[in-house]
């Protein structure tokens, strides 16, 4: 595993809460929850145990009060983030690893406590998932916003926001303050958001969304595309967003072959950002290799010698064998100033209760984590 460049999308597993939303005409949030049943229910975010533990280190920080978080006594001019001494992360970002957050709460930003986890403990991206979206929305404050609203008129067009653009500036919301955070601290940090399901195969939607959000800041935003059919395909949603020189966060890749369509997918898309001129440096993606999936499907058929390998050998065999050639062949270095497809490992939360307790000692919590670490 000492080749594996890990992204991390992990962090805190949030609660599987449901939206308590009454599908009424006065409710201005009726209708969100019906956009995230479109999503799969991603697995938590992994939690490692030990030196790495990240529900740990949150218990051990000292939260800010709210009037300390963002907002108050901000830097006039970006300063630099720095590791604390103790932090647990330190070994990953000595080697080139990031870590990014997949259980964000608006509680987190408030009390100072995400800011903290980037100023001291190198992380450097957040990625939404169906869980995070719905706790977010569940949040009374967050409703009174969007109740505001629902209320308010387009002050140009004078006409009342419809549901999908209440959702849109509730989560440009959010989003915003978390690149405030990374600028705050010179961090080139990602916030990655979901695109909307039911445009999953429609490419012409799909590139359009990707566009709007994008477009909340180009160099700090990237959305979240599916490795579906349409998204893979010659002139699929992957190249065309990539080709308009906008970060791409590709989902759900579950298998070496699958990824190999990304990676060629998201080298198209940079081939025609570059005929169009596009500063190729400029341009980020990364593909969500979904990890731990592998070891669940085949729990009853892996023999015990092979118990805690399985999964991750799939992740590292596509790593050396697809992400190191393609990422140094000609085809892919002659695009000047362009960046390698990050592989980034999703799904990392140990499923060990999902196995026979003969055999859970084999997936300790750090097990998608620890033994994949290695500078690429």
């Amino acid at each position: 595993g000492q080749n594996i460049r890990s992204y991390f999308s992990g962090g805190i597993a949030m609660g599987q809460r449901e939206l308590d939303i009454t599908q009424t005409a006065a409710s201005p949030i009726a209708g969100f929850a019906g956009r995230m049943r479109g999503f799969e229910e991603r697995l938590p975010g992994f939690r490692v145990t030990g030196k790495a533990n990240l529900t740990t280190l949150l218990s051990e920080l000292k939260i800010a009060s709210p009037a300390q978080g963002p907002g108050k006594g901000r830097a006039s001019s970006p300063v630099e983030a720095s590791y604390s001494l103790t932090s647990p992360f330190r070994a990953f970002g000595q080697i080139g690893q990031y870590i990014w957050v997949d259980g964000l709460t608006l509680e987190m930003l408030l009390n100072g406590t995400f800011e903290r986890l980037v100023r001291e403990h190198g992380i450097n991206g957040v990625t939404t998932n169906p869980t995070l979206i719905k706790a977010y929305l569940q949040d009374k404050r967050v409703q009174d916003k969007a109740r505001t609203l629902a209320e308010e008129r387009d002050v140009l067009e004078n006409y009342r926001y419809t549901q999908e653009q209440i959702y849109f500036l509730l989560i440009k919301d959010l989003a915003l303050q978390v690149i405030d955070i990374f600028k705050r601290y010179n961090v080139a940090g990602k916030f990655s958001v979901e695109l909307d399901p039911k445009n999953a195969d429609n490419i012409e939607a799909s590139v359009k969304e990707a566009v709007e959000w994008t477009d909340i800041d180009p160099h700090y935003m990237m959305v979240k595309v599916p490795a579906t059919e349409a998204a893979l395909k010659d002139g699929g949603i992957i190249e065309r967003i990539t080709t308009r020189g906008r970060n791409v966060n590709v989902t759900l890749i579950f298998a070496p072959k699958q990824y190999e369509q990304v990676a060629r997918a998201y080298i198209r898309g940079l081939q025609g950002a570059a005929k169009k001129g596009l500063d190729l440096s400029k341009i980020y993606s990364v593909a969500s290799f979904f990890i731990s999936r592998w070891d669940v499907k085949f729990a009853k058929n892996i023999p015990i010698q092979y118990h805690g390998w399985l999964a991750n050998s799939v992740g590292i065999y596509a790593y050396n064998n697809i992400f190191i050639p393609l990422f140094n062949s000609e085809e892919f270095t002659r695009l000047n100033g362009a960046r390698p497809q990050d592989f980034l490992l999703a799904s990392t939360g140990s499923k060990a209760k999902s196995f026979d307790a003969t055999v859970q000692e084999f997936y300790p919590e750090d097990v998608y984590v620890s033994e994949v670490k290695g500078p690429h």
